[in-house]
């Protein structure tokens, strides 16, 4: 990278590259719990998708360093939104008996993915002439899997369409998770429940109890 880019200061560049992602990563997650309760958590893991495959192949092509760590930004931003909204996104669709095994999941993966990208380097290394790129942009193809499950088979999270008021929705959802043959009235029951009560507590003009009253019913 720092013969192909003409840098003088190479190590200090490959420091800023590394750590502008944790920067990312950062500021995105100081915001993505407002993002999360506004967008909801499909729309937010679609765009964590598009951030990491769009990052993937700008590192990929990246003709210069500034490019390059503005690609390094977007999968920085792209991880922090996985990082925060994928557990959450289990734990409100996941059934309450494997509730805890799911939720532990993307931290297993991590480290698995952390193990393979650590194999990949070292046989990239092994080459005669290692490709930069592909250490770095690798993360594109993963990103291609990802946002495609998103788009064509996973659906929102019924409690946040309880939350924003579309129970109906949150209904589908549900029974779309749980499976057309499984009853799904206790858990459709208890959310419209919870949402009664946030609503009294916190905010009692966003929701009436006649209005969770008759979708509850419908």
């Amino acid at each position: 990278m720092e013969k192909e880019f003409e840098l003088e200061n190479g190590h200090s560049i490959d420091g800023i590259t590394i750590s502008v992602s944790a920067f990312g990563a950062i500021v995105i997650t100081i915001f993505s719990g407002s993002l999360l309760d506004w967008l909801g958590r499909r729309a937010i893991l679609v765009h964590s998708s598009l951030l990491l495959l769009f990052g993937g192949l700008l590192m990929l092509w990246s003709p210069n360093i500034y490019i390059l760590l503005l690609a390094r930004l977007f999968v920085g931003s792209g991880s922090g939104l996985v990082f925060t909204c994928v557990p959450i996104y289990i734990s409100e669709t996941s059934p309450p008996n494997l509730r805890g095994l799911l939720v532990t999941m993307p931290h297993f993966m991590f480290f698995i993915g952390t193990i393979f990208s650590y194999c990949l380097i070292f046989w990239l290394t092994l080459m005669s002439s290692p490709k930069w790129r592909i250490m770095i942009g690798a993360i594109f193809a993963p990103s291609i899997i990802y946002l495609a499950l998103l788009v064509y088979y996973l659906p929102e999270s019924p409690r946040w369409l309880v939350n924003d008021g579309k129970i109906s929705e949150a209904r589908d959802s549900l029974q779309w998770l749980r499976g057309k043959k499984h009853d799904i009235s206790g858990e459709n029951d208890t959310s419209c429940q919870l949402l009664l009560i946030y609503s009294h507590v916190f905010h009692p003009k966003v929701i009436s109890s006649e209005f969770i009253g008759k979708q509850m019913q419908s």
